[in-house]
């Protein structure tokens, strides 16, 4: 008995390090997809083109069941089965093996769709700005929409917070003078030079008169110019700018009637060249007639024109 017992220790031991190994390879194949190496059978999916309407239906119906029954076992842990399960069922019922098989693969089918669709929704969160942008437009348009539509919140009122979100730049303005916002806002077109050096030379009359107006009016100019407004309160600059008008205009009108004179003296050419050449045309067709007459063929002794008789002295 002594003899016997090695053998039987060794006998243990090469079980224990079978099963070991056994296990670690059924949790190896536990790690690789169930898709990547389970035999499909091609016949079992149809063409679906070439299918009859009742036959697509029917297949239809039965995709949305499959979608369904994937979406209960994935998120519910008992009924996960090990992917090594299915080949130790088919060595005891090849059948069975081939259903679960053939359910499996419509299963898979569809939880691949479901994650192209993740897939696609992802990559449309992460486009540019310029997609955010026109999806902002068209929730806002829907918005404005069902404001309408349903009697709640009105367009004005959705314009008005967009609005208020709106940041202006490049722009600056010191302290609330109300008298220079009211005034721009009054300012609808913009005055003639001649206006201009009329109001300069009132402010100017009326800052000496008043000291406490001239440093109103000055604090009002420079933050006019802060904000990127052009003043015109200088009088000489305006008799300058003036004056450079009025240079412009008597050059662009000598320039205009240098051109009128031009064109008329063209035109007067034109016409006197038309006359002469129609004057030609007719002419040259009376002396074409002239010599054709000239030409004709006289026979000697019966016909031809004589210019005069021969017994006339």
């Amino acid at each position: 008995m002594k003899k016997k017992a090695p053998a039987s220790k060794g006998i243990d031991d090469m079980k224990s390090l079978i099963h070991s190994h056994a296990e670690f390879f059924d949790n190896l194949i536990e790690l690789i997809p169930a898709k990547f190496y389970q035999a499909k059978d091609e016949d079992s999916t149809p063409w679906y083109q070439g299918l009859s309407k009742a036959a697509k239906a029917s297949l239809k119906q039965q995709s949305r069941q499959n979608l369904k029954l994937a979406r209960r076992q994935r998120f519910d842990p008992e009924s996960k089965a090990s992917s090594s399960a299915p080949n130790q069922d088919s060595l005891v019922n090849f059948e069975e093996d081939m259903d679960q098989g053939e359910q499996n693969q419509s299963v898979t089918y569809e939880e691949l769709r479901q994650k192209l669709r993740r897939k696609i929704e992802v990559m449309r969160g992460n486009r540019g700005t310029a997609s955010d942008d026109k999806n902002v437009k068209n929730n806002g348009k829907k918005r404005k929409r069902g404001g309408e539509f349903a009697g709640g919140i009105s367009g004005k009122e959705v314009e008005s917070e967009d609005a208020e979100e709106i940041i202006e730049y490049g722009k600056v303005r010191l302290g609330d003078d109300e008298e220079l916002t009211n005034r721009r806002k009054k300012k609808k077109g913009k005055l003639s030079k001649v206006k201009e050096l009329e109001r300069a030379q009132r402010l100017q009359e009326v800052k000496r008169e008043k000291s406490g107006f001239a440093e109103r009016e000055s604090w009002m100019n420079a933050t006019n110019r802060a904000m990127g407004v052009k003043v015109h309160d200088n009088s000489r600059l305006i008799k300058e700018s003036m004056k450079r008008e009025r240079r412009k205009k008597e050059k662009s009108s000598e320039k205009w009637k240098e051109r009128e004179e031009t064109t008329k003296k063209i035109k007067e050419q034109r016409q006197q060249k038309r006359k002469d050449n129609i004057e030609g045309r007719i002419k040259d067709k009376k002396m074409r007639k002239i010599a054709k007459r000239e030409k004709k063929l006289m026979r000697p002794g019966f016909e031809g024109r004589k210019d005069s008789y021969i017994t006339q002295e």
